[in-house]
């Protein structure tokens, strides 16, 4: 196979997962949803113009981001995985600002992307997305990569060789909800955060995106799943196909929010260490 032959397969096979995600992006916007919850100016104009108030927002971080987004996919998706990691939802200083899961700013300025991010229009006052200008670390990300890179660069043999290449050679990072979800305040929400109110709508957003997953996770048969958090591996241990059949582990959430936050490192590290997730990239 020529080299050019090799660039389009990747190229193919990132654009096959990449059309889910669209796939995704376009059912999620047909849900059902009360008026109160607004993803763009002309439904926060209506709403205020019938005299309600928002109670939720919603953004749509790999429309906005989509080029950067892509950059991801085509630099690190050329083929199946062996292991899969899977978050929940964009978060304000990672995801949200530039469309890379669990992307603090330094490790997503480091992946060295080409793309545009469009920014959209401004919702919610508190909730500002300024791409890749954006200043604040995100926690989660920065705990997750730091913890990574410390695994990774542990063979002197391969010093030369970055840890983001080592990791995504066999590995990569997902979200299992693509939208970036806050309530009236602007108060971050993951769909683990939408109880009650927000029931009927979360019910319907996770059916599609357990629906859209299960095809994604058929198209890079990783042979382990790393759920990051109890409600991913809550979800995918009782209504995921593929997972029943192939090793599904629980990974701690690195939050600094998280109850578990002070053994995050260490409980997560031996997860990796025992399953060996890292023993054909080092």
């Amino acid at each position: 196979m020529t080299a050019n032959h090799e660039r389009h397969s990747e190229n193919a096979f990132c654009m096959q997962f990449h059309e889910l995600e669209k796939e995704l992006n376009a059912k999620l916007r047909l849900i059902d949803k009360p008026a109160e919850y607004v993803s763009t100016p002309e439904e926060m104009k209506n709403l205020k113009s019938a005299g309600k108030s928002v109670q939720i927002y919603i953004y749509y971080p790999l429309e906005y981001a989509a080029d950067y987004h892509l950059g991801y996919l085509r630099k690190y998706l050329n083929g199946p995985k062996r292991v899969l990691f899977v978050g929940m939802n964009p978060s304000t200083d990672g995801m949200l600002q530039h469309g890379i899961p669990f992307g603090n700013m330094s490790t997503v300025r480091r992946m060295g992307l080409q793309g545009e991010i469009k920014i959209p229009p401004q919702l919610h006052p508190d909730i500002k997305i300024e791409g890749m200008s954006w200043q604040k670390e995100e926690q989660s990300g920065e705990r997750l990569w730091q913890l990574f890179e410390e695994m990774l660069s542990a063979n002197p043999s391969n010093e030369s060789e970055d840890f983001l290449d080592k990791f995504f050679k066999e590995c990569f990072v997902h979200n299992f909800c693509p939208l970036g979800l806050y309530n009236a305040n602007g108060k971050y929400l993951s769909p683990e955060d939408m109880t009650v109110e927000y029931k009927d709508y979360r019910k319907q957003m996770e059916e599609e995106c357990l629906e859209i997953l299960e095809k994604q996770l058929e198209l890079l048969q990783p042979k382990i799943v790393i759920a990051l958090g109890g409600y991913v591996h809550g979800l995918l241990e009782k209504k995921s196909a593929y997972c029943k059949k192939h090793l599904l582990l629980k990974m701690l959430h690195p939050s600094p929010k998280s109850s578990a936050r002070s053994i995050f490192k260490k409980e997560s590290k031996e997860l990796l260490l025992n399953y060996n997730i890292f023993s054909e990239n080092i």
